[in-house]
């Protein structure tokens, strides 16, 4: 079985063990979270992965951002929103809006103003 086909599987798994679209968006969080800490390319680039609700810096509940990742050696920060959805359902810009606006707001760490620079949207559809 190749890379994809595992990965293929292991999506339509965690679908058919889920209880709600909520819990396959939650269980789709947590597999990209593992692989922005362990695959090689990410890992390199990357030296801290949170979700949202682990991220220490996060000042509300959910805004729409899943993930949040910090560039090894610098003070960047990349929002990451992901979307467990099948082929037919295409994501829309009403699906994005509120990733797209937490992107542009500031976080503070010792009360230094960061934002973010860059934003990823990682999707199951094509």
């Amino acid at each position: 079985m190749t890379n994809e086909e595992s990965f293929l599987k292991l999506l339509d798994d965690m679908c058919s063990s889920s209880q709600s679209k909520r819990e396959q968006g939650t269980k789709f969080e947590k597999l990209m979270q593992k692989v922005f800490r362990t695959s090689p390319l990410y890992a390199e680039m990357y030296d801290a992965v949170w979700l949202w609700s682990e991220f220490p810096y996060a000042d509300t509940n959910d805004i729409g951002i899943d993930i949040v990742v910090k560039k090894r050696d610098k003070d960047e920060y990349t929002a990451i929103k992901c979307k467990f959805y099948d082929d037919n359902n295409p994501i829309s810009k009403g699906d994005v809006d509120t990733f797209l606006s937490a992107f542009g707001k500031a976080f503070y760490i010792d009360n230094k103003e960061y934002r973010y620079s860059e934003k990823i949207i990682v999707s199951t559809n094509k």
